[in-house]
């Protein structure tokens, strides 16, 4: 029996560099949730529960020095 992946949940409000952290964790074998700012990463958290969180700190609204 083998273990589920690691869960990464990347907060990014870029599409274009949170679709391309996202391709390379995926390839490398991680399961991956995706949030584009505060209220999806709460809505993430509410449904998933990762093991890493990856968080951009310059998000619109609450930046993720504040969250």
């Amino acid at each position: 029996m083998s273990a589920s992946p690691a869960t990464i949940l990347i907060v990014e409000d870029d599409p274009d560099i949170l679709r391309l952290v996202a391709d390379v964790m995926r390839r490398e074998g991680f399961g991956v949730e995706t949030a584009d700012d505060g209220a999806a990463l709460d809505a993430a958290l509410a449904r998933a529960h990762p093991d890493l969180i990856i968080l951009d700190i310059m998000l619109p609204g609450e930046d993720g020095l504040s969250i």
